[in-house]
């Protein structure tokens, strides 16, 4: 029951600057994908 507890309140105290720098660096790659594939598709 207390393990449970622990878990949550890890998951709680997850960092906000890691949530952001995640959604930084996968907008990063989505953009970079898509900009690959335009110029692939317009040569």
């Amino acid at each position: 029951m207390r393990n449970g507890s622990d878990e949550q309140l890890a998951v709680r105290k997850r960092p906000d600057w890691l949530t952001w720098l995640i959604v930084v660096v996968v907008t990063i790659i989505g953009v970079a994908i898509i900009a690959l594939w335009w110029y692939c598709l317009l040569g």
